[in-house]
């Protein structure tokens, strides 16, 4: 009986450290997660800032030309 009350103690024990590390892993993961949304978002939100200044961009050069047009009109 000594022996197997040993051998349950032993596989208790291995539970009981997988358990623990299967809650490390579970944090681990979580944090994980968290930080590649994180990132995501903030990739979004510099993609539109970009559209935003690529639309701003196409304004200027529509302007630019359009003064450019006037000028070479009153010559």
């Amino acid at each position: 009986m000594s022996k197997l009350q040993q051998s349950l103690i032993v596989k208790q024990d291995e539970v009981t450290r997988l358990n623990q590390e299967g809650a490390r892993l579970v944090g681990e993961l979580s944090h994980a997660q968290k930080a590649l949304y994180d990132q995501q978002s903030h990739s979004r939100h510099i993609e539109q800032k970009l559209e935003a200044l690529q639309a701003v961009e196409q304004h200027r050069k529509t302007w630019n030309k359009e003064i450019s047009d006037v000028g070479n009109c009153r010559k």
